[in-house]
């Protein structure tokens, strides 16, 4: 992204929507170590999955996020 990279979008994206009302935000990172995960949950997305990921991956990581509680 020109402007923002991934991680700034969704701290915007997490200041303008109430926890509730937010998309749900997942990443896919090639070669994604532990602190490459752990930044992108604490800047508020609500999965990491490295790429190449298979389709059952992609589809943990939406079912996940829709059970996501609300705090």
């Amino acid at each position: 992204m020109p402007e923002m990279d991934g991680i700034e979008a969704t701290r915007h994206i997490c200041v303008q929507y109430p926890k509730e009302n937010r998309p749900r935000i997942i990443t896919t990172i090639a070669g994604a170590s532990p602190d490459d995960r752990e930044l992108c949950l604490k800047s508020g997305m609500d999965n990491c999955i490295s790429k190449l990921f298979k389709k059952e991956e992609l589809i943990s990581a939406l079912e996940r996020s829709i059970n996501i509680s609300v705090q």
